[in-house]
Parts: structure tokens; C-alpha cells; sequence
């Protein structure tokens, strides 16, 4: 049997159940069959689930896991913008498969829909699970039992810290029993007293305003080869391009001004233009560049300022990120820490006259180092739908047309637009209601997009194939190449062998008809002319011959040989050569500080072969074939050896 505060207790739950599902619907929003969470939008009955602020209820069907639903939330983000574009902020409270509480805290769009933790003990009351009463829009009657729902919250572990009063005692069961004692005494049991308690209702929001929200971001400050988005100061390296101006109400723009005129006489005047609580332009407005003279050189049409920077549509982009030398602006959108991207938005540098604005055409670049995402549709699939969410946030509201262009690297892909530092573009689209004006979802068809890995690689195949056709066609011609070598090579060793046998059959005939004609081969020697000299006064004159003689050794000379017949001469450096006969070859030079038996310069001989000979006078030499392989330089040739090489050269 039920005790009195029970009873009351079980009644006061009974009573604001009732009063919940009178007011409070559920609309299922998605099921994640990887993460196995059910997602519910908590809602009044009767009313759109679709607001700009929406409380869900994350149910797990498992074990709760917050950091499931971490990665869960940014996803849902591309299904918010399709079903419900208005949605830009959230509550959220998970719970387990008995509904009872685990986790809350937010989320917003501009955060790309990344989890934020709320650790206080006290789930909120708006998300609370549907079976507790938490709308609790202050009906006469019910709103006394809304302090109530808070006892079925002890029922899990964590609410033991809230109840600062039962400190003293250490079992946390007696802490929920406790807590509602207060409660009773505001709820007594008389319902007329529902006004009076009505502020005293008020108070209990407090306990959840007063737990501030730690924050566990998805997105943090990371690097990608080396490059990050710049901290957006209007003072630091990124906006040396710009220049700071001030309108005729102090009101400050960062533009670029390009004028002849000497600045010291140019005034810049805005139209409709509203200044910020920072100081900078924001919002619609025209400008006017006007000399001091009162004549007006440049003029504006209508335009949007963000951070002071004029550009000419609508645009939230504030965060300057980097700035190249054509002088196009990047912005900082967002970071997903996940799949290491950095989000941002292109503007593109224009003017009007002479006075610098920015065009949003618009296209997000988006930096990652994760390249291998692009190979599989899934996964792009996400990336782009990330991308949109970036673009969202610009709120780019003219815009009915996007780029998306991801790339490794910013000064190479993003910046310079080089093919092999890019790995995805595609274009987005929307359409707008003819009769609201309210534009729809984003679309777009991976059929129609640029995936520069794959065509990366096919570049590569196609290079690696014409390498190695290149390498084939090098290889045929070399082999050609050598084939027609060999075939020269061959035509010359045929023609060779056949001089070769001539010249042997014609000193064969010679020797046959007269043997001592064979010695005019083997010898060739100075001749000395009457008149002109001959070589030998070339000698005398101190210059160098060649000759060929039979000659006899007869001992030495120092380092040189003596050689006595046919004349007196020495063979330089041949000491060691045994008297006898030989066949020299060589250039003689004459000494004219030596003379010979005659008289004359002595003869030297610096020989390059020298030849030993069998019989004297070198008589064994005079032979056909001694002729032929001493003509020839080829000690071993044989005309039968020619005769084989032409035979297997045919």
C-alpha cells in the first residue's frame, strides 16, 4: 500500500500525464539503423512540428551512447534543410529504451547542427522524455504538478546532486523522496490555489538556467597541410588589402579605392547605410566617393555590408579567412573536426568605378585532407550535405545556383585552382515558390559532378600507358637500331675479309712473279731529293717522320739500342732488345748534337712495334702471308679464317 506523499506524488504525475498528451505531440523524424537512435520532434498538438526552434527526443535502442548522437546530429542537418528549412536552433534530451533521461543540450545551424552537452544533472523540462508532463504551458489547473515531474528524473543515477539538502546522507534513494516535500506544500492538494502557484512555477526553470552549458563542440582549430582560416582580425596581414574608411557618420567600410585623385581629397559618403554596435557598416546601403570639391567620382548601386565589407547581394560572412593577390576574400563558415574540414565562402573581387566590392557568386571551398571520402558516393554524399550547411549559414538569400569545390590544399587547389591538388566539385540548386517566394531544399546530382581523384587517376593510367607505349616504340627502335647495326657491322666485316683476301692474292701473284718485290711492303724510308731535300731535310728542319725498316741490332747505346744496318741509328728506350734482326715501325727525329759513322745528325727512332725476325735479314718475312698479316696489323689472320667469315656471313 501507498503512503500519503505517494499517493499524492503518483497522482501529481498522473495529472500532468494527462495534461502532456492533451497538449504535447511527437512527430518521428528519422531512425539511424548504424547508430540505432530514433529521432522524435516534440511539438504541440494541433501545431506544425516545423519551427524555428525544435525539441527532439533522441530515444537509443541500445545502450546510450552521446557520442552516437554526436555524430548523428550534424547528418540530420541536410534532413532539417530539406523538411524543415526554418529550423536553425534546438533542444535535445536522449533517453533510454524505458524513456528515461541521459543526456540534453543544443544545437544550432550555424554550428552545423554540432552536439553540445548540457552535464547538469536536471534534464530540461521542454525536452524531457513524453511520458513525463514537461510542456508545461501554465493551464489553470495543471501547472502545480509541473515542479512534480522532477522526482521520476532520480530515478537514474545523477540526480542525487541537485538536492543540496540531504547532503548529510549518503544514500542517494532517500534524495528523491525528499526532494518532493517542497513540492507538496506549493502543490497542496487545493486546486483554486493553481493562480497562486503559478509563480511559483516560475521558479523552477531556474535550476536549469543555472547549470552553465559546458559545450563539446564537434568543430576545433586544426591545420591542413600547414594552412588554417586566419583569425578574421580587420588589422592583421589578411586585410592589408582593404582599406578603412569612414562615411560622413563615423561609420567604418573596408574596401578598395582606385582613384587618381590624392586620397587626401576624396570623402566617402553612404546612403541608407546602418552602422553596427562594432562600428562597421552592416546591412543595405549605397556608397559615394566624393572629391572635396562637392563632385561625385564614384557611385554605388545598392549593397549588403557584413563586417563592413560591401558586397553585392545579402551575405552573413564576417570571419575573413584569406586573401589571395586578385584580391578575392575567403570566409570562414564552419569547421567540422570530424572530417577535418574548413568551410568557406568565395568572394570575388569587382567594383563600381572606382570604389572595391565583393561578388558572391557564390561557391564554397571546402579544405580537407581526408581525400579518400571521395571515392565512394556515401560518403560524398555527407561532404556536400556538410557543404550545404556551410552555405545555409552564409545565408546567401539570392543565390539559386552554388559551387561546391573541394581541394587538399589551399594555395595550390583552393587559391590556384591546380587539378592535382583538387577532389570534388559539383553545383547545387534550389528552386523558389512561385507564389510565397520561399526558396526549397538544395539539390544536386553526383551524376554531373567533377570527381578529380578518379580523373586524377585516369591522367595517371593514361600517363603510365603512354610511358610504357613510349617505352615499347624506344625498345623496338633500339632493337631496329642494333638490327641494322649488326647488318652494317656485317657488310663491313664481308667487305673487310674480301679486301683482305685480295690484298693476300695480290702479294701471293707478286711473290710468284718477283720475290724481292715483297720487301718494298715491308719497308718505307726518308728519301733525299738534290735539290728540295726530300723528307730528310724535313728532319734537318727539326721535324718528325714515319718509317718501316728491316733493321739489325748490334748492342746498346745507354738506354737506347744501336742499330748498325741499314744506316747508323738508335731505337730510344730499347735497351733491352738482343742484337739480331728486326722489323721496326716509328717516327725518327734527327739529334743535332750527335752524328753517326758518316758524319751526319744521328737517326733517331722511337718505335712503336718492333718485330723479331727468324733468318737474317729478316728473310722468313718475305712471305704472302707474313706480308698480309703485317699490312693488316692481324698476327693471327688466315685466308682460310676469311674464307669461313664470308661463308657465314652468306
Amino acid at each position: 500500500m501507498l503512503g500519503g506523499r505517494s499517493v499524492r506524488w503518483w497522482l501529481a504525475a498522473v495529472l500532468g500525464l494527462a495534461a502532456t498528451n492533451a497538449l504535447a505531440d511527437s512527430y518521428r523524424l528519422a531512425f539511424s539503423k548504424s547508430e540505432n537512435i530514433e529521432i522524435f520532434v516534440e511539438h504541440a498538438a494541433g501545431t506544425p512540428w516545423c519551427a524555428p526552434h525544435l525539441s527532439l527526443r533522441a530515444v537509443h535502442g541500445g545502450s546510450p551512447d552521446t557520442a552516437a548522437l554526436a555524430r548523428l546530429l550534424p547528418k540530420l542537418g541536410a534532413l532539417l534543410n530539406s523538411q524543415c528549412p526554418k529550423a536553425t536552433a534546438l533542444d535535445w534530451v536522449s533517453t533510454d529504451t524505458n524513456g528515461r533521461p541521459v543526456a540534453n543540450g543544443t544545437s544550432t545551424k550555424a554550428d552545423l547542427w554540432a552536439l553540445r552537452v548540457t552535464p547538469a544533472p536536471a534534464v530540461p523540462p521542454v525536452a524531457a522524455a513524453p511520458p513525463t508532463p514537461l510542456p508545461e504551458p501554465a493551464p489553470v489547473p495543471t501547472p502545480v504538478p509541473i515542479p512534480k515531474p522532477e522526482p521520476p528524473t532520480p530515478m537514474p543515477q545523477p540526480t542525487p546532486a541537485p538536492m543540496p539538502r540531504p547532503e548529510p546522507v549518503p544514500s542517494p534513494p532517500p534524495a528523491p523522496i525528499a526532494a518532493p516535500v517542497p513540492a507538496p506544500a506549493a502543490a497542496a492538494p487545493v486546486a483554486p490555489v493553481a493562480p497562486v502557484a503559478a509563480p511559483a512555477a516560475q521558479p523552477t526553470p531556474a535550476p536549469v538556467a543555472t547549470p552553465s552549458p559546458v559545450v563539446a563542440p564537434m568543430l576545433a582549430d586544426f591545420d591542413i597541410g600547414g594552412w588554417k582560416p586566419g583569425d578574421g582580425s580587420r588589422t592583421g596581414p589578411l586585410a592589408e588589402a582593404l582599406r578603412e574608411m569612414k562615411d560622413q557618420n563615423g561609420c567604418r567600410v573596408l574596401t578598395r579605392i582606385d582613384t587618381r585623385t590624392d586620397m587626401n581629397f576624396i570623402a566617402l559618403k553612404s546612403v541608407d547605410l546602418t552602422c553596427g554596435s562594432d562600428g562597421y557598416a552592416s546591412g543595405p546601403g549605397r556608397l559615394t566617393l566624393e572629391r572635396s570639391d562637392g563632385v561625385p567620382i564614384a557611385r554605388t548601386s545598392q549593397l549588403w555590408f557584413s563586417g563592413g565589407i560591401p558586397f553585392t547581394q545579402e551575405v552573413k560572412a564576417r570571419r575573413l579567412a584569406a586573401i589571395d593577390k586578385q584580391n578575392t576574400l575567403w570566409f570562414h563558415l564552419a569547421s567540422d573536426v570530424d572530417t577535418r574540414t574548413h568551410f568557406l565562402l568565395r568572394a570575388r573581387a569587382t567594383h563600381y568605378g572606382g570604389i572595391g566590392v565583393w561578388q558572391i557568386d557564390p561557391q564554397i571551398d571546402a579544405l580537407t585532407d581526408q581525400a579518400d571520402r571521395f571515392r565512394q558516393a556515401e560518403a560524398i554524399r555527407h561532404a556536400v550535405d556538410a557543404a550545404i550547411v556551410a552555405l545555409d549559414a552564409a545565408d546567401v538569400t539570392r543565390a539559386s545556383r552554388a559551387n561546391v569545390v573541394f581541394s587538399s590544399d589551399f594555395e595550390r587547389g583552393t587559391a590556384a585552382g591546380d587539378a592535382n591538388h583538387l577532389l570534388y566539385s559539383i553545383s547545387v540548386w534550389r528552386g523558389r515558390d512561385r507564389r510565397s517566394k520561399a526558396w526549397g531544399s538544395w539539390q544536386y546530382n553526383l551524376q554531373q559532378a567533377n570527381n578529380y581523384l578518379f580523373q586524377r587517376d585516369a591522367r595517371l593510367a593514361r600517363q603510365k600507358q603512354m610511358e610504357e607505349q613510349r617505352a615499347e616504340q624506344q625498345r623496338r627502335y633500339a632493337e631496329q637500331r642494333e638490327a641494322q647495326r649488326l647488318r652494317m657491322e656485317q657488310a663491313r666485316v664481308v667487305a673487310e675479309q674480301r679486301r683482305n683476301l685480295q690484298t693476300y692474292q695480290q702479294l701471293v701473284d707478286e711473290a710468284t712473279r718477283d720475290p724481292q718485290r715483297l720487301r718494298s711492303r715491308l719497308e718505307s724510308d726518308l728519301a733525299y731529293q738534290p735539290l728540295s731535300g726530300g723528307t730528310y731535310a724535313a728532319l734537318v728542319a727539326g721535324g718528325k717522320r714515319k718509317i718501316q725498316r728491316i733493321v739489325r741490332v748490334d748492342g746498346s747505346d745507354g738506354p737506347d739500342a744501336e742499330v748498325d744496318w741499314p744506316y747508323a741509328m738508335r731505337l730510344t728506350g730499347k735497351s733491352d732488345l738482343a742484337s739480331g734482326w728486326y722489323r721496326v715501325d716509328g717516327e725518327v727525329t734527327l739529334d743535332a748534337k750527335r752524328r753517326d759513322d758518316e758524319g751526319l745528325p744521328l737517326t733517331l727512332l722511337s718505335a712503336q712495334t718492333v718485330m723479331p725476325c727468324k733468318n737474317e735479314g729478316c728473310t722468313d718475312l718475305l712471305d704472302p702471308l707474313a706480308v698480309t698479316r703485317m699490312t693488316l696489323g692481324q698476327p693471327e689472320w688466315t685466308p682460310e679464317a676469311a674464307q669461313a667469315a664470308l661463308q657465314r656471313q652468306q
